[in-house]
């Protein structure tokens, strides 16, 4: 699927228009082709005019079960000007052919068919109109405008209105050679929630979802999407195996949080980690969006069906405040109050078994380390000997970071799991080894 896609990115958009340039196919100089573009296309499926007591209404209805048509992939000749052959070296590499999207009018749902690797794959596209579900996006009223002769009208009264058809359904069908390959289906459900027939702040959009592949599939339920916030359920399953079930919500303060609250991250390098992978410019882009937008984060994660059980929540924009401002750790005092500071913003209780009561959390909290300088040391010291390290609190009170878990005989099947998770995730997604079609993987472990 990997590969499907990537090559697709490499065709040339022909005549699908979004950007392309218009260029002529070559095909049977006699039958000279009509040239359109399925741009143009959607452009009068979605568009009209309308005339009532001499207002004109310009009006843009995006309605996804009205595209059609079939697509498919063609190699052309590069447009180049004929040079005679008795001119070209020898050793000249030929002009290799160019592979282009080719756009035919027609009633089927729109639909893309196109070998790659001697396999024959289909993309349909599938959409379902709810009953009189349509909202709109905006209107806007006004005077004066240019007729279809291009004439100016100044007195004429106009309104131009957006709006969107809302389909109960959505969904692309991927077939490999006539069997389902890929098959991802959305159920959007829209709520004007404010009953003023426009999409706006107050709103919401309630969906369920599925993506399937062979053995494989995720599912998104009671998926509610608002400006506030953003909730529901997320499962993995493996046949009829529930891998990984997530139960969430994320809270957003908007806009308070963009107008309200200072800038922190113009203060150097303080809040970004010096030895970060990525530049410090790209880190802070990328923290200022929890630390500006999302208040709060809780859910419930269960793997295998709730053999592993992990609740909690989290403050995003707290939490960057408290590391940004903490004081510095001295002492066990200062140590237990930073824990129990932090620990305001940021739970994560660990069970097993689906049992409701916690049989450990995870903590990040400041733990003493051994620190070796000459004596005498004079304050402030030059390292710091409070490190912030994550780890287990277990209910005993006892506390191993995992460091010390992955060291323990406990801990080796958990950590052993682990690590063929991530070899066997790395051999499938990593792009620097691509695995040649055909060619076996080698064995994850001994």
């Amino acid at each position: 699927a990997q590969g499907l896609f990537k090559d697709l990115r490499t065709i040339d958009t022909g005549n699908l228009g979004f950007g392309g340039v218009k260029g002529e196919i070559e095909g049977d100089d006699d039958v000279p082709n009509e040239y359109y573009t399925l741009q143009e296309d959607i452009d009068k499926w979605f568009e009209a005019v309308e005339e009532k007591d001499n207002v004109k209404f310009f009006i843009r209805t995006i309605r996804l079960s009205l595209l059609t048509g079939d697509i498919t992939v063609e190699e052309v000749k590069p447009l180049v000007e004929e040079v005679p052959k008795s001119e070209i070296a020898d050793d000249e590499p030929e002009e290799e052919v160019e592979r282009v999207f080719v756009y035919t009018r027609s009633n089927n749902p729109l639909n893309l068919t196109y070998k790659y690797g001697e396999k024959t794959y289909k993309f349909q596209f599938e959409a379902v109109d709810a009953k009189g579900e349509v909202i709109k996006t905006s209107e806007y009223k006004g005077t004066g405008y240019y007729d279809e002769k291009g004439d100016w009208k100044p007195d004429m009264a106009y309104v131009e209105l957006e709006q969107v058809a809302v389909p109960s359904k959505v969904a692309l069908h991927v077939t490999e050679n006539g069997a389902s390959f890929i098959d991802a289906v959305i159920n959007p459900d829209f709520g004007d929630v404010n009953w003023d027939t426009f999409a706006n702040w107050s709103d919401e959009i309630h969906a369920s979802a599925n993506i399937s592949i062979p053995g494989y599939s995720l599912t998104a339920s009671d998926v509610k999407l608002s400006l506030t916030g953003i909730e529901g359920k997320l499962e993995l399953f493996h046949g009829n195996t529930s891998l990984l079930a997530l139960d969430g919500k994320i809270d957003i303060d908007y806009p308070g949080n963009f107008w309200e609250e200072p800038d922190i991250f113009d203060n150097g390098e303080r809040a970004i980690a010096k030895n970060a992978i990525i530049s410090g410019s790209l880190l802070r882009e990328l923290a200022q969006i929890p630390y500006t937008a999302t208040n709060k984060v809780e859910g419930t994660l269960k793997v295998m069906g709730g053999q592993v059980v992990l609740k909690g929540y989290a403050y995003p924009h707290s939490l960057v405040k408290f590391f940004y401002s903490a004081s510095p750790v001295y002492d066990e005092n200062d140590a237990r109050n930073a824990d129990a500071m932090l620990q305001q913003y940021l739970r994560l209780d660990l069970s097993y078994n689906n049992g409701s009561k916690p049989q450990g959390r995870i903590v990040y909290v400041p733990i003493e380390q051994k620190v070796e300088q000459e004596e005498p040391v004079l304050e402030p010291k030059e390292v710091n000997p409070w490190q912030w390290t994550w780890g287990i609190r277990f209910a005993d009170y006892s506390f191993k970071s995992f460091q010390e878990l992955e060291a323990s005989e406990d801990f080796d099947a958990v950590i052993g799991q682990a690590a063929i998770f991530m070899a066997h995730g790395n051999a499938i997604f990593d792009e620097e080894e691509e695995v040649e079609e055909g060619e076996p993987l080698e064995p994850l472990t001994d």
